[in-house]
């Protein structure tokens, strides 16, 4: 305790050395908390963006975080609502609920954009059940069945290489990966910085006018990394199981229409990529808990699945359990055995 005083009312210690010690401790507790603070921070911004069709072509509008813009005969109202999240440093819940007051908008979709403009593309970019490392992986560009049909590619050292999917480029190109959220084990999004800064973005599934979708844009060029949480789904091109289909149908608005999006973003110190994934681990279940549904005795369902395999995948010539249902005509081999 710092006893004694000065004419000035500043309190002081009877032995200066000992205060000396007090106070560079004091200080050091405070460098060491503003370090954690600033070692967090990202060069980031955020916004509400609304994009739509006119007759001059597709617009896009930042909408006020919380106020209403007039766009011809269209009222628009945005509200933005954050909170802390308690026993949780540095993390915050989202909630953005936009409206049509007045008139209709065509092809209109609602986005809250997170962009980090000091990104570096050796950082690891995470979407959890789609999206490891950004998906910088090798592609072989072919259909189904997907096999490695090369000899040369026959070897241990073969790199990841997957089908033509959502990406981020290995090359350092501009690059643009859209999903949906049913396209993820969990509605998030989650980045660790190569200087060790964690973020997570988590979402509700859906909202008014179904799933959300998410986009990750990366401009290496720029130093920028783009984060998009849309409603309705507006992207431009669809995976499929080998490749891409067309893009989402436009959705358009009538008066009284509103989309809510409700998010939890979190930073935290990340010294390694496994950080992300216990942090992922720990809030996975946040926005989107699970609840147990009764519906069937685990022992009925077993009786169902060894009733089905022993009528209609059992090969008595063969003398094991086919992939497919073999009964009957002769069938390709695929339905009778794959590895995977």
């Amino acid at each position: 305790m710092i006893t004694g005083k000065r004419e000035t009312g500043v309190a002081v210690s009877k032995n200066p050395t000992a205060s000396t010690s007090k106070l560079q401790v004091a200080l050091l507790l405070f460098m060491a908390c503003s370090f954690v603070e600033s070692s967090l921070a990202h060069a980031e911004t955020r916004k509400v963006m609304l994009q739509f069709q006119s007759a001059d072509g597709a617009q896009t509008q930042t909408l006020p975080d919380s106020g209403e813009l007039q766009i011809g005969e269209a009222r628009w109202s945005c509200q933005t609502q954050t909170s802390p999240v308690p026993g949780r440093e540095h993390c915050e819940d989202i909630t953005v609920t936009v409206k049509l007051l007045e008139g209709e908008a065509k092809a209109a979709s609602i986005s809250y954009v997170i962009e980090f403009t000091d990104w570096d593309p050796a950082g690891y970019v995470l979407v959890p059940g789609t999206v490891y490392n950004g998906n910088r992986f090798d592609v072989s560009f072919q259909g189904w069945p997907p096999l490695i049909r090369d000899k040369s590619q026959y070897r241990v050292d073969m790199p990841i290489t997957f089908t033509d999917q959502p990406r981020l480029s290995k090359d350092g190109s501009p690059a643009k990966i859209e999903l949906d959220t049913g396209a993820s084990s969990t509605p998030a999004m989650g980045l660790r910085t190569v200087d060790g800064r964690g973020f997570l973005l988590l979402t509700k599934q859906q909202c008014e006018f179904g799933n959300l979708a998410y986009t990750l844009e990366e401009q290496p060029a720029e130093k920028r990394l783009t984060l998009m949480v849309t409603a309705p789904r507006s992207r431009s091109k669809i995976a499929n199981m080998m490749g891409f289909r067309p893009g989402d149908p436009p959705r358009d608005w009538k008066a009284g229409d509103t989309v809510t999006i409700r998010m939890r973003a979190w930073k935290f110190p990340a010294p390694s990529i496994q950080t992300l994934f216990d942090r992922f681990s720990e809030s996975r279940k946040d926005l989107e808990p699970s609840v147990p549904v009764k519906v069937l005795p685990f022992s009925a369902a077993w009786h169902l699945v060894e009733d089905k395999l022993n009528t209609t995948n059992w090969n008595e010539d063969h003398g094991f359990y086919t992939h497919g249902n073999t009964t009957g005509a002769k069938k390709p081999l695929f339905d009778y055995w794959q590895l995977g």
